[in-house]
């Protein structure tokens, strides 16, 4: 596993200032006159599935004596292709006769074999889903193996895409590409990777993709909630 780094705005060393320089960032970009950018065309939406686990019974019979429970384990040590929780939909989808809502016992079983046994990991609930991570007190094992944890420090270009995303969300990709004059896509995805956003797709047609701000969001901000964004006013 990948260590997780510590990210932080530039040039920003707590959260009160962390948080001033965001909503500085979006009241200067909302001071831009939107007339005088031209908007670039949305890039193409890569389209990414959650694994590539057997979905029918006889896909399952080709992989031998497999339960719910052995294909979650599987599934959540595998993790989303872009380090996003799995969501009971995505996790019922590949587990053979279990429904979406029956997820959370089988999530529950295992957690509770897991501390029967000290595993060194664990399944944390995370932005409607689910991830596995190393418990805390065997953090030490991942620095031994990494070396020291680097602090990654965003760059205001970042900055002014994560300021857009959290004062409009839930904001479409080429709602943000429109307020930047310019293709965010890269920018957003490197700031879903970081876990400060959060993807979402509908099922509807024609399919949209939006972005949210995650709860490592309001952690790095020291907020409580959304609702403590600096208003207009205040920046």
């Amino acid at each position: 596993m990948e260590p997780d780094h510590e990210t932080q705005p530039e040039h920003s060393d707590n959260p009160e200032s962390a948080l001033a320089d965001l909503g500085e960032a979006y009241a200067r970009l909302m001071g831009l006159d939107p007339s005088t950018t031209t908007p670039t065309p949305e890039p193409a939406d890569q389209e990414t599935t959650a694994a590539s686990l057997p979905s029918s019974e006889e896909e399952t019979d080709a992989y031998g004596d497999v339960s719910p429970e052995t294909i979650l384990e599987a599934a959540l040590f595998v993790g989303h292709p872009q380090n996003e929780p799995l969501t009971s939909q995505q996790l019922a989808e590949i587990m053979r006769g279990v429904d979406a809502s029956e997820v959370e016992d089988v999530v529950a079983e295992l957690r509770a074999k897991y501390e029967s046994r000290d595993c060194p990991y664990a399944i944390v609930s995370q932005d409607g889903g689910y991830s596995m991570t190393l418990r805390n007190e065997y953090d030490w094992l991942r620095q031994k193996f990494y070396g020291k944890i680097r602090e990654a420090r965003l760059s205001q270009n970042a900055i002014d895409v994560l300021a857009i995303v959290a004062y409009h969300q839930p904001i479409e990709r080429k709602r943000v590409d429109q307020l930047r004059g310019k293709a965010m896509g890269s920018v957003l995805n490197q700031l879903v990777r970081r876990q400060l956003l959060h993807v979402q797709r509908s099922t509807e047609k024609p399919r949209t993709t939006t972005y949210s701000t995650t709860q490592r969001f309001l952690d790095l901000f020291g907020l409580q909630s959304i609702a403590e964004l600096p208003s207009s006013e205040e920046t």
